[in-house]
C-alpha cells in the first residue's frame, strides 16, 4: 500500500490581545424575553370573563373564560402565545375601548 504524503503542519497562529478576543455577541430577544403586548389583565370567575390591556391602551373582554384557563394564563411563560393558542378564536372577544 502507497504512503499517504504527509501534510505540513500549520503555524500556530500567535496569542491575540485581549482586545481583540472574541467576547460573548450580543443575543437576540429570545420569545420569552421580549417585552409582552400586554400591560395588564384580570379575570373575574363570577363572570367567568377575562379582560386584558395592550400597551397600545386598547382593552379586549374575552367571555366565557374557565378558572383552569384562567390560571393557565397568568402562570405563562408568554402570555401573547397562550392568548394566540388558547383564547383567541377559541372564545368571544369584545373590544371595550380604542
Amino acid at each position: 500500500m502507497p504512503k499517504l504524503p504527509t501534510m505540513p503542519r500549520l503555524a500556530k497562529p500567535a496569542s491575540l490581545p485581549a482586545s481583540h478576543r472574541n467576547k460573548a455577541r450580543p443575543r437576540e430577544a429570545s420569545p420569552s424575553s421580549r417585552p409582552s403586548p400586554m400591560t395588564d389583565h384580570s379575570y373575574n370567575p363570577d363572570t367567568s370573563c377575562m379582560t386584558v390591556t395592550f400597551r397600545d391602551g386598547s382593552q379586549y373582554r374575552y367571555t366565557n373564560i374557565d378558572p383552569d384557563k384562567a390560571r393557565a394564563f397568568q402562570d405563562a411563560d408568554s402570555k401573547g402565545s397562550f392568548l394566540h393558542t388558547n383564547i383567541r378564536g377559541q372564545h368571544d372577544c369584545t373590544k371595550i375601548n380604542p
